[in-house]
């Protein structure tokens, strides 16, 4: 017989049990390690209530669960992960009855760095590159990509905790070198180094740009020479323009010990 003691677990207050999966690009030598993750769900039959009421999450918070990443160079040698990344989920802490539809957001307290945006997707938040015409979306998608680094005030606002961590195109922002893990379109694929793995996902480096390249520019309305010069020991690009009225010399030099490149352009 049914006891009547349990009716209390009907109620709708405590999460259920639920497991997900990464949802992950799958490579053919690539693997994942977990590749499901255990959260807690408040679903319409998480418990019991009165029509046109149903059970459904009031209290939400996002979770970051870390996973490994496998490649396989040998199916007879031992895994090892080459890398390791977060991944955020979101997770219900606490049911009520509600009407169909009345999902919380998780509170979004801080802003997004520049040139970053919050937008929603579900109940959560996320610091996403934004087309609507006011934002710098090409350098946006550089920074998301880890070919560029965020900008300074920017990334002492992620430090402080003022702001959220951009969203990357893969892995997890590093505050504390500003920049998103280089995606494939900057890094070479495994297979180029053959038997060798540990040099796996060597970073095309040199393809990362500066923060802004540094601009010098004339605008003079009489004739003059313009000159850039880069004596820096470190690779860096240096952008001299002329906006001169008249047609004026431009010459770049470059006494760098590591061969930056020096770019030109006249306006």
């Amino acid at each position: 017989m049914y006891e009547l003691d349990k009716q209390d677990e009907c109620e709708c207050a405590v999460p259920q049990k639920y497991v997900e999966r990464f949802n992950l690009p799958v490579y053919r030598n690539v693997r994942t390690w977990p590749p499901c993750v255990l959260l807690h769900r408040c679903l319409p039959t998480s418990g019991c209530c009165t029509p046109p009421m149903t059970c459904g999450p009031s209290k939400i918070d996002v979770v970051h669960i870390p996973f490994m990443v496998f490649t396989i160079y040998d199916l007879r040698a031992s895994l090892e992960p080459t890398e390791a990344f977060f991944y955020s989920f979101v997770n219900h802490t606490q049911c009520a009855c509600q009407l169909e539809g009345d999902v919380p957001r998780y509170i979004c307290d801080k802003k997004c760095p520049e040139p970053f945006q919050k937008t929603f997707v579900g109940p959560t938040c996320l610091c996403e590159c934004l087309s609507n015409g006011k934002t710098d979306n090409k350098f946006c998608k550089e920074i998301k990509g880890g070919a560029r680094t965020l900008p300074a005030q920017a990334a002492e606002c992620v430090r402080s905790g003022g702001c959220y961590k951009p969203l990357c195109e893969v892995g997890e922002f590093n505050a504390a070198t500003g920049y998103c893990p280089l995606s494939d379109d900057y890094a070479l694929p495994a297979h180029a180094f053959g038997d060798n793995p540990s040099m796996h996902r060597h970073y095309r480096a040199h393809l990362r740009l500066p923060e802004r390249p540094t601009s010098i520019s004339n605008s003079s309305a009489t004739g003059e020479n313009v000159t850039a010069s880069n004596s820096s020991a470190t690779g860096e690009n240096v952008t001299a323009s002329n906006s001169s009225a008249t047609g004026e010399n431009v010459t770049a030099s470059n006494s760098s010990a590591t061969g930056e490149n020096v770019r030109l352009g006249r306006t």
